[in-house]
């Protein structure tokens, strides 16, 4: 097959989070002898990973644009903020890159394109400059479902006003997407079933990510030291409200009962709310743009993941299992993730479970072994990159030779 990723940003080997998703499934397409075209956007780092030689090997061909500019408007959406779900549909609109898009599947008879990330479905929606041509939108996590979440936690005010009118809009540019895709891949069973519930005639796919076990694995040679760990960018939305609701319900509690405890803030892009947090306590350890966040997840005695918005599977719970370090979490943070509760995590909603889950790790070494061992098992086993791509091939080939018809019945050739 010829095959035409298109995102928001290049995918690389030093990415993280579902930019390392796109560069998996890309190298690993490649390895299997498909034709794999990328167009995506382009930032200075990226830029300096592609002349390093960190993008996929192999291309077939490859395009790379100039990030939009941050268009300053009187968009109702400039007040909160284009890094929301909704705010993404707008921030990566380019009329530019949608005309280039269409000359590339033209001349590089491409059979399929991948657009990663709902957002990027835009470029695959009534494009006028698009020929016949099959289409994936793979929702990495979905931004209506992440808004009708927020409404749940947020109280009557301003906020939930804005969620309101974001999640009105997210639902409208994404299931409009979605309807154009003959297929639509999603990271978790929880995420299809929710956008199954919003327009049911979707055909979905799962498939989700991995992780690589020959790289996170455990250091028995790093001596674990008395700290937890939490790892995510810090300019995302989930991540955010995760540290805040942390620190503030869950943190001062467990600071006093155990004063020598640290917690390491590990990620890119703190906000000044955070940095002012950790200012405020030397216990709070932030460490930001770190070559590889290994370190922390071996010398940590216990991965925390209080997130409580936003949807899809968590790389950051996968890399921290493979590194048989034990995780606590809330049900949103290891959404499609297998967790027995006990044997592979411990899971709490409230700040009383995740205070009792996290001293009874600290306290007893054996269990924490025996936990992250088994987590690490169970992660090998179910959540690999091979098996990933294997499930992405299927669903690529069966969206290619799949017949299709016109409105007379008659089959059509693309």
């Amino acid at each position: 097959m010829r095959i035409l990723v298109i995102a928001p940003r290049l995918p690389h080997q030093r990415a993280i989070s579902g930019s390392q998703i796109v560069y998996q499934r890309v190298a690993r397409l490649i390895r299997k002898g498909h034709e794999v075209g990328v167009a995506s956007f382009m930032n200075g780092a990226d830029r300096y990973n592609e002349e390093k030689g960190f993008a996929p090997e192999g291309l077939f061909e490859s395009h790379y644009f100039d990030e939009p500019r941050k268009v300053r408007s009187r968009s109702k959406f400039k007040q909160y903020g284009p890094q929301t779900e909704a705010g993404s549909f707008y921030r990566y609109q380019d009329p530019k890159m949608k005309r280039t898009i269409g000359d590339i599947v033209r001349h590089g008879r491409y059979d399929v394109i991948l657009a990663e990330y709902s957002a990027m479905g835009q470029y695959i929606y009534k494009n006028p400059y698009l020929p016949a041509v099959r289409k994936v939108i793979s929702c990495h996590e979905s931004a209506t479902l992440n808004h009708a979440r927020n409404l749940e936690l947020l109280n009557i005010g301003f906020h939930r006003a804005s969620d309101f009118l974001l999640y009105q809009y997210a639902h409208k540019r994404e299931f409009r997407y979605y309807a154009a895709a003959d297929r639509v891949i999603t990271l978790t069973p929880h995420e299809k079933y929710g956008l199954l519930a919003n327009n049911p005639d979707l055909e979905i796919e799962v498939i989700p990510s991995g992780v690589d076990i020959e790289l996170f694995k455990p250091d028995p040679t790093i001596k674990k030291e008395e700290a937890i760990v939490f790892v995510g960018r810090f300019n995302n939305e989930q991540n955010q409200d995760a540290v805040r609701w942390f620190i503030n319900q869950v943190w001062p509690q467990l600071r006093q009962r155990r004063p020598g405890l640290s917690f390491y803030l590990v990620g890119r892009n703190p906000t000044p709310e955070i940095n002012h947090m950790v200012e405020k306590d030397n216990q709070l350890r932030l460490h930001a743009d770190v070559e590889s966040v290994m370190p922390f997840l071996h010398k940590a005695k216990a991965f925390v993941c209080p997130i409580r918005s936003g949807s899809g599977l968590r790389g950051k719970v996968l890399e921290a299992m493979a590194c048989a370090l034990p995780v606590v979490s809330t049900w949103s943070g290891v959404e499609g993730i297998p967790v027995h509760m006990g044997r592979t995590g411990l899971i709490g909603d409230t700040p009383e479970f995740m205070i009792n889950h996290i001293e009874v790790l600290l306290d007893d070494p054996a269990l924490r072994n025996q936990m992250g061992n088994a987590a690490r098992e169970m992660v090998a086993t179910r959540f690999n990159w091979s098996h990933s791509a294997d499930l992405l091939e299927e669903v690529l080939k069966d969206v290619t030779t799949r017949k299709r018809y016109d409105y007379f019945g008659r089959n059509v050739r693309h």
